[in-house]
């Protein structure tokens, strides 16, 4: 709060007030009079939007490691099929 009041600019920051929610805090300094300085507090709670953001990020997270065991997968399927060949033609 006293770097808004010195540096005369808008201040965010987020953080845990209370146990498990989440708050965006902005400071937004401005002058009553001359003399007087004051600051108005906003203080929204992005509990729910910080809970989305992390689990869309684990649902990315989850269609990569998918993504890298379907093609493993198929991988392996070519791997057996070109030994199958392989094996075939050893029999004739």
């Amino acid at each position: 709060m006293l770097n808004t009041l010195r540096k005369k600019s808008i201040h965010h920051s987020e953080t845990n007030l209370h146990q498990g929610k989440y708050f965006d805090l902005t400071f937004d300094p401005f002058k009553k009079d001359e003399e007087t300085d004051k600051i108005i507090i906003f203080i929204r709670d992005v509990t729910e939007k910080k809970l989305l953001r992390a689990e869309a990020i684990r649902a990315g997270h989850l269609a990569s490691l998918g993504e890298l065991a379907a093609g493993a997968n198929n991988k392996a399927k070519t791997i057996d099929q070109i030994t199958l060949f392989d094996d075939d033609d050893h029999l004739k």
